[in-house]
């Protein structure tokens, strides 16, 4: 878990500095990389290389929604807001820091990220946050203070009932939101005919689904929903059966890592639906 005192002194630290350009400023990731992963770009920081990703980072280039506003839309959540270098008094641009309570893949904080954003955009469609940097190997210049004087800013929201949030939590609700061609459901009991019939079903879907990086991860996770759900499967069978299809995935390691996360929340979807 994020040290969250420390990381907001380090920020603050970075926002004190005073830049004359803002090509002077630094840039930061909030990804660790591994150079040595094959790239097939042949690049050594790209999304493939990114071994872990810790916290959320937001950039709003001067739409209508505030930090303020994201502290009421998003109560619980311990995060810092701070100025952009080309803030002004009258066009507020800043940067959301947000706080994790683990290391997540490119994959997780990409899904992540755009479901915040989208969470967003039902309220308020004039937001103003960038969606080009909403991946993990986005580049983003660390801060600093502002180039018009008396626009900078610094907030900090960690009040008690504020809290990292939880990304097994946050990645189920960004799946269930999408869209989803086959609502989840648990079937009756059925033979094992039929049994084998469904999970034919719903692994050719699967298999013939886009596997290209990065679009695989939702698919993997409806793969497991319907297997519990649809198939009637057990836990152990479902497990299995994840088990080999992570190899049609663009990231077979990823996948594997996905598969408690995804029994647990079948498991939930299975519970709620017999209340």
């Amino acid at each position: 878990m994020l040290d969250f005192p420390a990381f907001v002194e380090w920020l603050r630290q970075q926002h004190s500095r005073t830049i004359a350009w803002k090509t002077q400023n630094q840039y930061f990731s909030p990804s660790i990389y591994d150079p040595d992963i094959p790239n097939p770009k042949g690049r050594k920081r790209g999304k493939v290389n990114i071994v872990g990703s810790l916290g959320i980072w937001l950039d709003n280039d001067g739409g209508v929604f505030s930090p303020e506003q994201f502290a009421v839309l998003f109560p619980i959540l311990q995060f810092v807001a701070t100025n952009t270098y080309t803030t002004t008094s009258t066009r507020r641009k800043y940067r959301l820091v947000i706080s994790t309570d683990s290391l997540m893949s490119s994959e997780v904080y990409e899904l992540i990220a755009k479901h915040i954003v989208a969470r967003i955009a039902e309220v308020c469609p004039d937001h103003g946050f960038d969606i080009g940097k909403l991946h993990a190997a986005s580049m983003l210049l660390l801060p600093c203070q502002a180039k018009q004087s008396g626009a900078s800013f610094f907030q900090v929201y960690d009040d008690p009932s504020s809290k990292p949030f939880s990304v097994p939590e946050w990645v189920r609700a960004a799946i269930l939101a999408e869209k989803e061609p086959e609502p989840f459901r648990v079937a009756p009991p059925v033979d094992d005919s039929e049994k084998q019939r469904r999970i034919e079903k719903v692994r050719t879907k699967w298999r013939n689904g886009c596997h290209d990086e990065g679009h695989d991860y939702t698919p993997f996770y409806k793969l497991g929903l319907s297997l519990m759900g649809y198939c009637r499967c057990d836990e152990a069978e479902t497990r299995s059966i994840l088990s080999n299809e992570a190899s049609y995935s663009h990231n077979p390691k990823g996948r594997l890592k996905q598969i408690d996360d995804i029994i647990e929340g079948a498991r939930e979807k299975i519970k709620s639906a017999a209340e």
